[in-house]
């Protein structure tokens, strides 16, 4: 019995250790050690969790479903396997009516399971029942905030900046706020993270936007500012900056704006381009324009579908042009960049 129960003990450590390397995105590792706990001890129902959650990151839906089956099929009522089974269906399954059931299936088993309230939050979103987003969103920040910080979370949005959960709950809410264009709630959200988390530069970018959207070019111009001194890299504070300098007729310092976009680090290369040829149009030097414009639909084709549309609406090309820059496209342009309208 002795003996049982150290290996037992082993099991568990091993299975901690994968844990613990799954949240450092050492996902082999984490497999590697969780593979070994279930071997050691196949009673280990957290260990076929933890694994399916690593096959999930792997994309491996049907080993991911295997070990799912395998837990439920011992605690039909386990909360984190039904979570877990909502992501195969979302990835497997298109619209799929399953993982939004899952979901609230996993809510009503253990109502403080705020991860999967959250993904319920999202889903009442994409299914248009905005009302219903906010109302799980509420529920979440209802909590303690030091409750809801202790939530281990993976955010799909690659942020250098870190909010803790309960933070991120609220930047959630205040950006499908945003989208809705219900700015006044949007605001009250980022103005709070601000207050709480100056240094962080995610919510300087969505209140810039807020603001721009709200006509207050001046306070934008501010935030975006301020986000691009805190994270030189940050691709969208660059963006809203530029428009914005542009938008106030600030042409030297919206290129500099510009140039940054438009460099070899930047990953919106096509916009940078665009945003300098905005600039050269105002100022009157359409062949600098063109050549901008150019560059800016070879760093980024979608580039060139919209400008195609666009040219067609107005007539300069005909909708049949194709889909290679042509001669009759590149006139078109070059008409474009004459008409203060296009």
């Amino acid at each position: 019995m002795q003996a049982a129960s150290e290996v037992k003990q082993k099991a568990f450590l091993r299975f901690k250790r994968a844990e613990s390397l799954y949240w450092m995105n050492q996902f082999g590792l984490a497999l590697d050690d969780v593979n070994l706990a279930i071997d050691a001890d196949p009673q280990l129902v957290p260990a076929y969790i933890r694994r399916a959650w690593i096959y999930i990151m792997f994309r491996q839906w049907e080993d991911a479903n295997r070990d799912i089956v395998e837990v439920l099929a011992r605690e039909p009522r386990n909360a984190e396997a039904i979570f877990a089974l909502s992501y195969v269906y979302t990835s497997t399954e298109p619209s799929s009516e399953r993982a939004f059931e899952a979901l609230r299936q996993a809510v009503e088993i253990d109502p403080n399971f705020h991860l999967a309230r959250l993904d319920l939050a999202y889903k009442n979103y994409y299914r248009g029942d905005l009302e219903a987003m906010l109302k799980e969103f509420g529920t979440i920040l209802a909590h303690d905030e030091a409750e809801l910080d202790k939530v281990a979370f993976r955010s799909t949005y690659g942020n250098r900046e870190a909010y803790p959960f309960s933070a991120f709950v609220r930047y959630q809410r205040g950006m499908f706020l945003m989208f809705a264009h219900r700015d006044d709630e949007a605001l009250a959200d980022f103005d709070w993270l601000i207050s709480r988390y100056p240094k962080i530069a995610l919510a300087f970018v969505f209140r810039g936007q807020v603001l721009r959207h709200k006509n207050n070019d001046i306070d934008a111009l501010k935030d975006y500012s301020r986000a691009v001194e805190l994270d030189p890299q940050n691709a969208d504070a660059r963006r809203g900056k530029g428009w914005t300098l542009l938008g106030m007729k600030k042409f030297d310092e919206a290129m500099v704006e510009a140039d940054w976009m438009a460099g070899p680090v930047s990953p919106i290369r096509g916009e940078g381009y665009q945003l300098r040829a905005a600039i050269s149009k105002v100022r009157g030097d359409s062949e600098q324009a063109l050549l901008d414009l150019e560059e800016a639909f070879r760093n980024d084709p979608e580039l060139l579908s919209q400008m195609q549309q666009r040219l067609a609406e107005l007539g300069y090309i005909s909708p049949q042009s194709g889909a290679v820059y042509s001669e009759e496209i590149r006139n078109g342009v070059r008409a474009c960049i004459a008409d203060p309208e296009c």
